[in-house]
């Protein structure tokens, strides 16, 4: 007769085996969708960068010439705070996704959904953070160009 500790350890063998060969395929090809969105929306912030630099600038020179120097130095500072919050995000995102990337294609079906929960944080993130930097960007054209 088998013995139930015997049948056990099959058992528990078999359920280890079928967890260790699941497909996760689609759940990759999931979070590596969502991660080259994230990359798509870092980049076009990156490209309003230099609009950020040359506004801060601007602004600068524009408020030390103005008897009302209050919101040029108000919209520079918003500037730089939308730098500081695009320079920290990437940090970040750097140590968190990109150094990992390569771990995601061992992961089972559990740390796969976790890893797509954070990357869509991420891309909430870099969203916010767009539409942030697109409403000083815009508010800095318009000082500059009063």
């Amino acid at each position: 007769m088998i013995s139930k500790t015997f049948l056990a350890g099959v058992s528990f063998l078999a359920l280890l085996l079928i967890s260790c060969g699941e497909d996760t395929s689609k759940q990759q090809e999931e979070y590596q969708s969502i991660f080259k969105d994230v990359l798509h929306e870092h980049d076009k912030l990156m490209v309003r960068m230099t609009d950020m630099y040359e506004y801060s600038k601007e602004l600068e020179n524009i408020a030390d010439t103005s008897a009302t120097p209050e919101p040029y130095v108000k919209a520079e500072q918003a500037l730089k705070e939308s730098d500081d919050a695009m320079m920290n995000w990437m940090e970040h995102f750097g140590d968190e996704f990109v150094k990992n990337k390569s771990a995601i294609k061992k992961m089972n079906s559990q740390q796969l959904d976790v890893q797509i929960e954070a990357i869509k944080d991420e891309l909430e993130s870099v969203e916010v953070m767009q539409t942030e930097m697109t409403a000083r960007l815009d508010k800095a054209q318009a000082l500059i160009e009063q």
